[in-house]
């Protein structure tokens, strides 16, 4: 949403729907989630959702700091 709350669409990259593909077939799974990691979840109670997500994209920086650090990929940090 923009800050006037109207909703707004975006096109999916090619690229993402590559990866979303891979998870399709789990989502029966997942309570009907496309992600695993809201799997056990309390999709009635916000803050177990939110601790769980957080948990989550924490694990995921880790892995993507382990995998920028073998790439040998330097973060940027941008001051705009």
């Amino acid at each position: 949403m923009h800050k006037n709350e109207n909703p707004l669409s975006l096109k999916v990259p090619d690229k993402a729907v590559a990866i979303l593909a891979l998870y399709k077939s789990d989502k029966e799974f997942n309570n009907g989630l496309v992600f695993p990691f809201l799997r056990e979840a309390d999709l009635n109670n916000a803050e177990d959702v939110f601790v769980k997500m957080r948990n989550a994209t924490s694990l995921f920086n880790k892995h993507l700091k382990r995998i920028a650090a073998e790439c040998k990929i330097e973060k940027i940090s941008l001051i705009i």
